[in-house]
């Protein structure tokens, strides 16, 4: 490894490692971009066809969305399509050239990108701490693939996935804990300005980077400044203008969504869902392999993990880190005055924990017996201000705590590796050999089931209407209402119900093939009456519009908006006939309107037109 020595040899190197993932990952994603997916069911497809409708959408506004939740539609800020992605492509589509049948695979290639460049930047942040070593570069590859994040791709969580947005924080609280330590007042400027960039850009990416990065920096600077209180006398003004500074940035984005939206007096200030076990971190998940892993850790969970209580920390932190603490214990007078000096790593395991325990939710199960978390600051934060339950995925808090351990141990293995002049350093690369097994596990599964074939292709929609496009457009409907309906987003759980995966992707090839936007809902902070105009009028048979409308019924206000257009009804034969293996969760709320739907349907006095292997199409004119 002599020949490989200069810092260029080493980025050219870590470079083609990380493309030779990205590649060997997906292989097909790469080489046509337009014909595959991430992930062509649930979440992922849903996020795929956020993107697609909303190019495809002709009105004149870029910050609206009309493709669900029709007739009101929403603001493309709670379509979980990243206005930071989907407003460039709209623009590009709508006044330089034709971008809609490729938006799909430049969507996808943007978090490959970001996948292939997140090695990179933590390379970068390391070399700072200990010099380049070539030990560190497929610690890089290993931290990155195996991170909380990276695994959000095959969820469909895609703009949760970008690792690179936490490492890039990282590498600007590095470099402000560098300019604070020399009382360099003009990089500290330099790195707070990026810093506030850094977090209202990425809150347009998805917004619950706001609150997890801006907690992280906060603590960190704040842990930062008020240690040094007794040597630096000026400590307090950068801790004020710090704080004023981030949250600043964090209102401006709050405000710049409350100025665009005039719904916003309609949403949930509150939210259901904040301390559900299944959106908090599952301390199992840390030493429980995922299935794809090639060499099982083994210990493992005796029960399934959901996907938001997963971290995994891999085998090179699971061997690591007790050899490493071994090493500091029966050394500590060697290693403590080196410690010490290591002030950005041991203040990023301090603010790491601080997260970790907001991760664990609420209350957490010790010894057998339940137990309230009071170590979780969000929890003296709530009396204050419900909004906060907002952000009730506190399993995502958590993944700072991966990377405080990733980057404390990649530190000092490199430093133990550069200073240690006996061969049984070579040991050291025990845990890195394992860890990449972790990564080959990882990449073999991405490729093996995450290459999708795309199912909003032209040719997918095409191969799915054929030519029940001209049949069905010739009664020139205005929306399509799929039965049984479903509606995603109110934070409201008692009206919520989940779309059957097969069925909504039907519908939506029907509503992209024939232009038509879809009543149902799969979006974020939808407000609370539109979820219930329509339960409402589906549970209640009419017969004729002319008397059956209470004037204080929800569905009033959803007639009046729909204002006699035509609606294309796409009825699921299978589950209204009991032989469907979609079971929609039973609630009061919303069961009148699951399973009642057929009854108002046919007091609507609907058209049949049309029919296939799994639906019939009806036309209703109000």
């Amino acid at each position: 490894m002599k020949i490989i020595r200069t810092a260029r040899q080493h980025y050219a190197l870590l470079a083609v490692a990380s493309m030779v993932c990205v590649l060997c990952s997906f292989p097909s994603l790469l080489t046509r971009p337009a014909d595959f997916m991430f992930q062509n069911e649930y979440d992922g497809f849903k996020n795929y066809l956020t993107v697609r409708a909303y190019l495809d959408d002709m009105q004149e506004s870029i910050l609206t969305y009309e493709q669900m939740n029709y007739p009101w539609g929403d603001y493309i800020i709670y379509t979980d399509n990243s206005p930071l992605i989907a407003v460039p492509l709209k623009l590009i589509d709508k006044y330089l050239f034709d971008i809609s049948e490729v938006s799909l695979g430049i969507y996808s290639w943007i978090w490959m990108l970001s996948l292939f460049l997140a090695p990179l930047v933590l390379y970068r942040l390391l070399v700072r701490l200990i010099g380049h070593q070539i030990i560190l570069l497929p610690i890089c590859i290993i931290l990155v693939w195996i991170s909380p994040q990276t695994v959000r791709l095959a969820i469909g969580h895609f703009n949760l996935s970008a690792a690179i947005f936490l490492i890039c924080a990282l590498y600007l609280l590095q470099g402000w804990e560098s300019s604070y330590a020399e009382r360099h007042s003009v990089g500290l400027r330099r790195y707070l300005i990026a810093l506030c960039a850094l977090l209202i850009l990425s809150s347009f990416i998805h917004l619950y980077y706001l609150p997890i990065l801006a907690l992280m920096c906060g603590l960190y600077i704040g842990i930062s400044a008020i240690s040094t209180a007794r040597s630096r006398s000026w400590w307090w003004r950068w801790l004020v203008s710090s704080a004023i500074a981030l949250a600043a940035s964090a209102a401006g984005v709050f405000i710049s969504l409350r100025l665009i939206d005039d719904r916003y007096s309609l949403r949930r200030e509150g939210a259901n869902g904040y301390g559900w076990d299944n959106w908090e971190h599952n301390i199992r998940s840390l030493y429980t392999s995922p299935a794809e892993m090639l060499i099982d850790f083994p210990l493992a969970a005796s029960g399934p993990i959901n996907y938001e209580g997963q971290m995994y920390l891999g085998w090179f932190l699971l061997l690591s880190l007790p050899v490493l603490l071994v090493l500091l214990l029966g050394r500590a007078r060697h290693y403590w005055p080196m410690i010490k000096r290591q002030r950005y790593l041991l203040i990023l395991l301090a603010v790491g924990t601080i997260c970790y325990f907001i991760g664990l939710g609420d209350d957490e199960v010790v010894l057998g017996k339940r137990h309230h978390n009071w170590l979780n600051i969000l929890e003296w934060i709530k009396p204050l201000w419900s909004g906060v339950e907002h952000f009730r995925c506190l399993g995502r808090f958590a993944w700072w705590m991966y990377w405080a351990l990733g980057i404390g141990a990649a530190a000092w293995i490199a430093h133990i590796y550069r200073s240690s002049k006996t061969a049984w350093k070579y040991l050291l690369w025990i845990p890195v050999i394992m860890g990449l097994t972790d990564v080959a596990g990882r990449v073999q599964s991405f490729s093996k089931n995450y290459n999708k074939q795309s199912t909003l292709s032209a040719r997918a929609i095409t191969e799915r209407l054929g030519d029940r496009a001209e049949t069905l457009g010739a009664f020139r409907p205005n929306a399509l209402l799929p039965l049984p309906y479903y509606h995603v987003g109110t934070e409201e759980l008692d009206i919520t119900i989940d779309p059957h995966r097969i069925q909504m992707t039907h519908h939506s090839q029907t509503s992209l093939g024939l232009g038509l936007p879809n009543m149902a809902s799969q979006m974020s902070r939808t407000p609370i009456q539109d979820a219930e105009a329509m339960w409402d009028l589906l549970a209640h048979p009419i017969d004729s519009i002319d008397h059956a409308i209470d004037v204080a019924a929800p569905r009033r206000r959803l007639l009046e908006a729909i204002n006699g257009q035509t609606i294309l009804i796409m009825v699921n034969r299978a589950f209204y006939a009991g032989t469907s293996d979609y079971k929609p969760k039973h609630q009061p709320m919303t069961d009148p309107g699951v399973h009642g739907a057929m009854n108002w349907l046919r007091s609507t006095d609907a058209e049949l037109v049309d029919s296939d292997y799994y639906y019939d199409y009806y036309i209703w004119k109000p």
